[in-house]
């Protein structure tokens, strides 16, 4: 795979999370009024840790070795990004857990910290300059 598919793989990924974050803080909230969406909200947290799961293994598979020579920074890039990515992902998943009104309650920080994360990604790892066809 090119460097510029994968990033439209992994930028079509976040357009989907971002999708499935709006959901679920939408459930999530109707939930901890009593609305009775438990059944909704626990299919929409499926759908939400399967495909975060998914994006952060394609990120793993995909970035580390098309950023490495991609230029002078590359090495330092990829230190910074796994570093950055085992951190905020232990978080992520810590937010996720528990029954469901535990996690409905966790849901409007983690839909902060998973926009922060996907936003800060697009201006560094995935931007146009650094992900991109041929090597500098």
């Amino acid at each position: 795979m090119k460097p510029t598919d994968a990033r439209e793989l992994l930028l079509a990924q976040h357009a989907h999370l971002r999708i499935l974050v709006g959901l679920v803080e939408r459930l999530s909230a109707r939930l901890l009024c009593g609305e009775p969406v438990a059944e909704r909200f626990r299919e929409a947290m499926h759908d939400l840790r399967r495909t975060f799961a998914q994006h952060n293994a394609a990120e793993a598979e995909l970035l580390e070795p098309m950023l490495r020579p991609a230029d002078a920074w590359g090495p330092l890039r990829v230190a910074r990004m796994t570093e950055e990515h085992a951190a905020e992902h232990a978080v992520m998943a810590r937010l996720l857990e528990g029954e469901d009104l535990e996690v409905a309650r966790h849901i409007p920080d983690f839909a902060e910290e998973l926009l922060a994360h996907m936003d800060a990604e697009e201006r560094t790892v995935l931007s146009p300059a650094v992900l991109r066809d041929g090597v500098v």
